[in-house]
């Protein structure tokens, strides 16, 4: 329903459309003067007449919202518009009005509204259920981690010495069991390692500040000296950006993780030959793929030519224990990457991976600047 309406100067009601009649079921006659706040809902009343005074006393533009009692007696909302029309004189000569029935639009967007709530409270109580669930994770990695220190360093301690005095004594199947122990407590020593890692990244992550990636690249590099001497490989590194809020030590083992993996996965008899490069996000070719982090500003990149990998198995290498080769061929605990993953999230990026079989691969990560 749209009804009009007329006011004198004054704010009494002098005039109302029929369309208002046949909806109340209430003659002309009673709505006249301030007779029609008698149909309004009751808790609307005296908020509706007070603005409407301030309207009048003001002479501004009359704009409210209120529910209208119908012949049936069922309530509606209306949205009801008052302006003042004045004479050449400037005085207010008499007020029009309109009233619109609203209720329906006005209850579906107080459902959607009910429906956001209450998802939104879904949310958050599961956010919450997850936050602690992986706080409780991270806590009994560390804590597992911590309480298998000591009897690994044991079995070793007490391996070695066994091979120091007494592996002569041994016979070949006696040397054959010492060296598989040995090996195998290695393995489980880089195995808790990346544990204490991957639970770090968000426990023990420093506070953000500028970093230099360059530096940091350097630095990684360094730290793989002896790996690049055994492979014969190389590690060549374009301009890189300064990022503004990062945390230096993750990102030190972001690129010691990624670039170890290009030299550990190069190909048998060929030296590796690694790449790191940036560049800026609203510059990429046409070809790329679109950044995959929110407000990315930066796209680094780490490009190998080793065995490389089919790209169906592309998100599977980030995930913890997972391998796509046997320990026998590459050691590794299959940590490394899912610390990568972590590290990037933490700093609001995104990574991925790129892979041919036989033709290398390439982590592209995506930075907020």
């Amino acid at each position: 329903m749209r009804n009009c309406s007329a006011h004198s100067p004054s704010g009494e009601c002098n005039y109302l459309s029929r369309q208002w009649v046949d909806y109340t079921g209430v003659p002309v006659a009673n709505h006249l003067g301030y007779g029609w706040l008698d149909s309004l809902h009751p808790d609307d009343r005296d908020p509706t007449a007070r603005v409407w005074e301030q309207a009048v006393a003001g002479t501004a533009a009359y704009d409210v919202e209120f529910r209208i009692r119908s012949r049936l007696g069922v309530y509606r909302w209306f949205k009801v518009r008052g302006v003042p029309q004045k004479d050449e004189a400037g005085a207010v000569a008499r007020w029009v009005g309109t009233c619109t029935d609203i209720d329906d639009r006005k209850r579906e967007a107080e459902h959607l509204e009910a429906v956001v709530r209450d998802r939104t409270a879904l949310l958050t109580e599961q956010q919450k259920a997850l936050a602690s669930s992986n706080a409780e994770l991270e806590q009994f990695a560390y804590v597992a981690s911590h309480d298998l220190q000591e009897p690994l360093r044991k079995i070793q301690a007490f391996g070695d010495r066994l091979a120091k005095k007494y592996r002569s004594e041994l016979g070949d199947q006696g040397k054959e069991y010492l060296d598989r122990m040995l090996a195998s407590a290695g393995r489980m020593r880089v195995l808790i390692d990346d544990l204490l890692s991957l639970s770090r990244v968000t426990t023990r992550g420093r506070t953000f500040e500028p970093v230099d990636l360059a530096g940091v690249v350097r630095e990684a590099v360094s730290d793989l000296e002896i790996r690049l001497g055994q492979t014969g490989g190389r590690i060549d590194v374009g301009p890189l950006p300064t990022l503004a809020a990062a945390d230096p030590g993750q990102f030190r083992q972001l690129f010691v993780n990624l670039l170890g993996n290009a030299l550990k996965f190069h190909k048998p008899h060929v030296p590796p030959v690694v790449t790191v490069s940036a560049c800026r996000a609203d510059e990429l070719p046409a070809d790329a793929d679109p950044p995959a982090a929110e407000n990315a500003v930066w796209r680094v990149t780490v490009s190998d030519n080793g065995i490389g990998f089919e790209q169906a198995d592309a998100e599977r290498i980030f995930e913890v224990f997972q391998r796509l080769q046997g320990r026998a061929e590459y050691e590794g605990s299959g940590i490394g990457l899912a610390i990568c993953r972590k590290i990037v999230e933490r700093h609001g990026g995104a990574i991925a991976a790129r892979g041919v079989p036989g033709s290398g691969a390439s982590i592209v990560i995506d930075l907020p600047a």
